[in-house]
């Protein structure tokens, strides 16, 4: 592919040294994890080996192996604004000339061009004989509508599993781990003339030197490339090499072979180099457990001495790592175990650090995944790629799996100021008004500018009463009432005080101002509505106006009418017929105030007049049956059916009731103290099944004494296991 040639000016993460200038770290400083990203699959899933860039702005860029629209993986950015973070995709891969499955770290250049490799697919992945592809994203305004193959790697290249590295002339060089004559990979370069690229093997490997490098390669000042193979060498574990620069011309050198453990074992990661030209890496089995290990290279007159730095071990700390290291200008390494860590039985994986004392280092587990559920969904698992860190010292990762959808995420580990921050608080009541009898609902939010929510309680106060404590969860603490009277009545102020658990957040408070009135209840003014029948004590005055022409609801009246007298109207009357109100009426006003009223309520009342109706200041006689709503209260004796009138039931629950000789089938009897028992008074008694205990027993029982009852029992079958359980006794005295 042949393409006008652009200036390739390298961003500070695409250094050719990689030993960035980043934030010293002091021993005080603590970490928060929080998800910036859950893939959805239809955005891209599982974000394998190739790490994170980010550009000038923050922004964040990565691919995705799987998922996107052709299911054949994605070129993602996360753009970011104040606080979040917004996925945006740019290039969705088909699988076919454009290439499928990426893989490795992306690189950019000056113009915001990406480059990047994938591992299938390419010009020839119709016949079937495409491995892959070389391929840039082109920017125009932040807009990537362009994929330019740069090169098509054949049969006999083999698959691109790293990254690619970009010298100052736009050479690109990689590795392929199974490709060239011996199988075994090589070390490739493609060579840019004016924007068409052409491939020059570089090295070769044959197993005794090395095979299978699965990562990118380390370019020096003087551009010599070190890289790992993850088998091969004189131990069969893997091996640190370099190929030495000379005017264009590689020559292998293999700086150290992997014995296994206690040594390491497979390193599947690439290098990162210091100042001195010391390397550091990882492997992903062999240490002193096997789990792994970190180590280093130390470069004295030109020869590597190895020197394991950490051993992994498991559930304690972590476990496999996959992913190369970062590291600061203190010489503190960062990196992540796709596996192990102590936040879950199946062991998640972890980000670590080892930090720097005089040489010697101490691992610091900064976060275990699986070990909580952040406010963005459950965390991620399997972080397999590399650590970014921005400027601020937060660090920036991929998981493969894991997340709210289970198809990776994004993450950011932040790294916490020692300061206190300022907090701002939104405070919402609802409903407001509110009323009694009915809900209210207390809702507070707590916001900080750092990328994780505030912790601790918030307490509501109305004036100085304390209303209740809520936990702040994800930032916002919520407390409800099922009766809003519990706040008061009227209107008033509610304060929200918000209490830190921790002094990285300053405490704050808000207010709003609630209106609570009562509901069923007459108001001193305004309209009320009566809603079922309304007793009143005493006098009764007021004026209803109207000749009841707007009522809607009442049956018309049958009673006897008459003209109103001149210059008064009929008050609270349907046609002229008073409707329960005690009036003096004249014969020109309906009749007397008796025969309207007894008509009235006769006609409304269904036919039966007033005074048939039960009454509670006399005695009444109900005929038919009736149905109660609620508890019945009786003051003295109760007849039913004409049975001997019950004066009082008393009852009671008795456990743990042993009996003499429980355990053979002799009657046996026990006594129970019964307050209010006395002789002659009806003794019942339930008895749960459980006293059967799978043979026969009759119990029975009676007031013997004042105060006391006895309870004896008669076994007929002798039960199979001891008999137990709870018995109840109720008494009714006559």
């Amino acid at each position: 592919m042949i393409r006008p040639n652009l200036p390739l000016k390298m961003l500070p993460f695409l250094a050719l040294i990689t030993l960035a200038s980043f934030p010293v770290e002091a021993q005080t400083v603590t970490f928060a994890a929080t998800t910036l990203h859950n893939f959805t699959n239809s955005d891209g899933a599982n974000p394998g080996f190739g790490p994170l860039i980010m550009d000038g702005s923050g922004n964040l860029y990565g691919t995705t192996p799987n998922g996107g629209a052709n299911g054949f993986g994605t070129v993602f950015e996360l753009v970011k604004s104040p606080g979040t973070y917004t996925e945006k995709v740019l290039h969705s891969f088909s699988g076919a000339t454009d290439g499928a499955n990426p893989s490795g770290t992306l690189l950019m250049d000056a113009a915001g061009n990406l480059y990047g490799t994938t591992s299938e697919g390419g010009a020839e992945s119709a016949h079937g004989t495409s491995h892959g592809t070389v391929f840039e994203l082109v920017d125009s305004s932040g807009t990537y509508s362009e994929i330019v193959q740069l090169y098509n790697f054949g049969y006999s290249d083999g698959v691109p599993s790293g990254g690619l590295i970009m010298d100052k002339s736009g050479n690109f060089f990689g590795t392929l781990p199974h490709g060239g004559p011996n199988g075994y990979g090589t070390v490739f370069e493609l060579v840019n003339s004016s924007g068409t690229y052409t491939e020059s093997v570089l090295h070769t490997f044959n197993y005794t030197d090395g095979a299978n490098p699965y990562t990118g390669v380390l370019m020096d000042s003087s551009g010599n490339l070190f890289g790992t193979t993850y088998s091969g060498g004189t131990g069969g574990y893997g091996t640190v090499f370099e190929l030495v620069n000379s005017s264009g011309t590689y020559a292998e050198t293999v700086l150290y072979s992997f014995a296994d453990k206690p040594d390491g074992a497979y390193p599947k990661a690439g290098l990162i180099m210091d100042s001195s030209g010391n390397l550091f890496g990882t492997t992903y089995f062999g240490g002193t457990y096997n789990f792994g290990a970190v180590f280093e290279l130390v470069k004295s007159s030109g020869t590597y001495t190895e020197t394991v730095l950490y051993s992994f071990a498991a559930n304690a700390d972590g476990a496999y790592p996959q992913a190369g290291l970062l590291m600061d200008t203190a010489g503190n390494l960062y990196g992540t175990t796709s596996q192990g860590g102590p936040g879950s039985a199946n062991g998640l994986g972890t980000v670590f650090e080892l930090v720097n004392s005089s040489g010697t280092y101490g691992e610091k587990l900064i976060f275990s995944f699986g070990s909580a559920t952040n406010c963005a969904g459950p965390d991620g698992s399997t972080p397999q790629s590399e650590l970014i860190m921005d400027a601020s010292g937060n660090l920036y990762g991929t998981t493969a799996q894991g997340g709210a959808n289970g198809y990776g995420t994004v993450f950011e580990i932040a790294q916490l100021p020692s300061q206190t921050v300022a907090t701002t608080m939104t405070f919402s009541s609802s409903p407001n008004p509110a009323q009694t009898d009915g809900g209210l609902s207390l809702t507070v939010t707590v916001a900080s500018s750092l990328p994780i929510p505030p912790s601790g309680t918030v307490t509501f106060f109305s004036g100085s009463t304390q209303l209740g404590v809520a936990t702040l969860a994800c930032g916002n603490a919520q407390l409800g009432f099922a009766d809003a009277r519990l706040v008061g009545i009227g209107t008033f102020t509610i304060t929200a005080q918000y209490n830190p658990d921790t002094s990285l957040f300053a405490p704050g408070s808000a207010s709003v101002t609630q209106n609570v009135t009562e509901a069923n209840v007459l108001l001193p003014s305004g309209n009320d509505t009566l809603i079922g029948n309304l007793t009143v004590t005493g006098s009764v005055s007021g004026s209803f106006s109207g000749d009841g022409s707007g009522l809607a609801g009442v049956n018309a009246l049958t009673a006897k009418t008459a003209t109103t007298a001149a210059g008064l109207s009929c008050m609270g009357c349907v046609g002229n017929t008073q409707l329960g109100v005690n009036y003096a009426g004249s014969a020109s006003q309906g009749g007397t105030a008796n025969s309207a009223l007894m008509a009235a309520n006769s006609a409304a009342l269904g036919g039966v007049l007033a005074g048939d109706y039960a009454r509670v200041d006399v005695d009444n006689k109900l005929v038919g049956n009736q149905t109660i709503a609620g508890n019945v209260s009786v003051s003295g004796p109760l007849t039913i059916g004409g049975g001997t009138p019950i004066k009082e039931h008393l009852s009671m629950v008795v456990d743990n009731t042993n009996f003499q000789n429980e355990d053979d089938s002799r009657a046996a009897c026990t006594t129970i103290s019964f307050p209010g028992v006395s002789d002659g008074d009806t003794v019942a008694l339930g008895v749960p099944n459980s006293r059967e205990a799978g043979g026969v027993i009759f119990y029975f029982a009676w007031a013997a004494a004042p105060d006391t009852i006895k309870l004896c029992r008669t076994v007929l079958i002798l039960p199979k296991t001891r008999p137990s359980g709870a018995f109840r006794i109720d008494v009714w005295k006559h």
